[in-house]
């Protein structure tokens, strides 16, 4: 739900930016809405954070728009309002975060695990094989992997491994990232741009926390999302490149299906 959130909030900047779909944009800003509804009744600690996240990055990238930054701050405080009254997932706020302290004990075990095997990691799939179970505070749980995605990958193939995938990952969404800063874009391709790096940014944020590595089906948008940012990238800086006064003129973007 944060990767379709971070692709909605694209989606209404978009449908808000062109006339003549202005008059739809009712219909996305309502999914869009639903969608953070949705992270909301999933009582995921987690997801409300980085939706958060989300909605000042979002803001940020598309600083122009001062009705997105307000309506962006007003759907935090909305959420912490919510939390505040009503807990999260039927638990209250303390304790929703009383365990916060059990995920730091999990990140302690891997950080032990890695000088174990620092260059080719102890295998794909293993850490739940080879952690302590007397380790971990809490009696009879079960942990399947180290709720952080740069410590799994380190501890099980090996920390060139995880500085790889990392460098790679990053100099993609950097050079993106750069392409929306320093190219002129025009306000809906620039929209569309952001709704991208933003759904990407979900996803990499709950990887800080917790993995959905395991499912094919959020690794297989997760990956498809990294495609479209580079596409988006190499086609913004080939166009600008291209341009008889390059840095003068604006990008041209085909509009989405």
């Amino acid at each position: 739900m944060v990767i379709v959130f971070g692709l909605g909030l694209g989606l209404c900047a978009y449908y808000l930016n062109r006339p003549e779909l202005r008059a739809k944009s009712f219909w996305i800003c309502g999914a869009t809405a639903l969608a953070l509804v949705g992270i909301y009744c999933s009582g995921s600690r987690n997801g409300l954070l980085i939706a958060g996240i989300q909605l000042l990055l979002f803001g940020g990238l598309l600083r122009p728009y001062r009705y997105i930054f307000w309506a962006g701050l007003g759907a935090i405080a909305l959420l912490i309002a919510s939390a505040l009254i009503w807990g999260v997932g039927g638990r209250s706020l303390a304790e929703a975060f009383a365990t916060v302290s059990l995920r730091f004990s999990v990140w302690r075990l891997a950080l032990d695990m890695i000088p174990q095997h620092p260059w080719f990691g102890t295998g794909l799939g293993t850490f739940k094989h080879l952690y302590d179970p007397a380790d971990f505070p809490v009696a009879g749980d079960f942990l399947p992997h180290a709720h952080n995605l740069w410590l799994m990958l380190a501890v099980e193939a090996g920390i060139p491994v995880a500085l790889g995938f990392t460098g790679v990952v990053g100099w993609v969404l950097g050079r993106s990232t750069f392409a929306l800063v320093a190219v002129p874009l025009p306000p809906d391709a620039r929209a569309l741009v952001a709704g991208y790096l933003t759904g990407f940014g979900g996803t990499t944020a709950f990887a800080i926390f917790d993995l959905a590595f395991y499912d094919g089906r959020i690794n297989i948008l997760g990956w498809l999302l990294l495609g479209g940012i580079q596409a988006m990238a190499h086609l913004t800086l080939s166009a600008k490149s291209a341009s008889p006064a390059a840095g003068q003129s604006t990008a041209q973007w085909p509009s989405p299906p």
